[in-house]
């Protein structure tokens, strides 16, 4: 997990914490106050909720392909990063020396998440399947 390989970083500047474990804030504190939603993953499984809520927030996302993104369609380098564990870094890095480059790609993961995985949105794509099946 994410507190074993990076834990020793943890200082006054960086939390490192699992996204499903609530310590002395709820997540909504942690997301406002990153810049970088990082889950490497040894294999898929599980929702992508943590990925949709820091998009929502505007924060980058940096996951492996192992893990992915889900069905979250997004366009890599814009909207999230997904990329080899041997890349992981050097696109940390990138995100954190670049901050133009950090906030556009957080915008663009808002945009993303406010078009295609919103609530208003969501609803309209099962009322659809809704009156599909039921003409039926």
């Amino acid at each position: 997990n994410s507190v074993d390989f990076f834990g020793h970083l943890n200082s006054d500047d960086i939390i490192v914490t699992e996204a499903d474990s609530v310590g002395p804030h709820d997540l909504q504190y942690y997301y406002e106050h990153c810049w970088l939603l990082l889950a490497p993953m040894g294999s898929g499984g599980g929702t992508r909720n943590k990925f949709l809520e820091g998009m929502t927030f505007r924060i980058p996302v940096i996951t492996n392909p192992e893990g992915g993104m889900g069905n979250i369609k997004i366009t890599n380098y814009q909207d999230a990063i997904v990329c080899d564990k041997k890349d992981i870094l050097k696109n940390v890095y990138k995100l954190f020396d670049n901050k133009k480059y950090r906030q556009k790609m957080g915008e663009s993961a808002r945009k993303l998440i406010k078009s295609d995985y919103s609530f208003e949105t969501s609803v309209e794509k099962l009322n659809h399947i809704y009156e599909i099946i039921t003409k039926k």
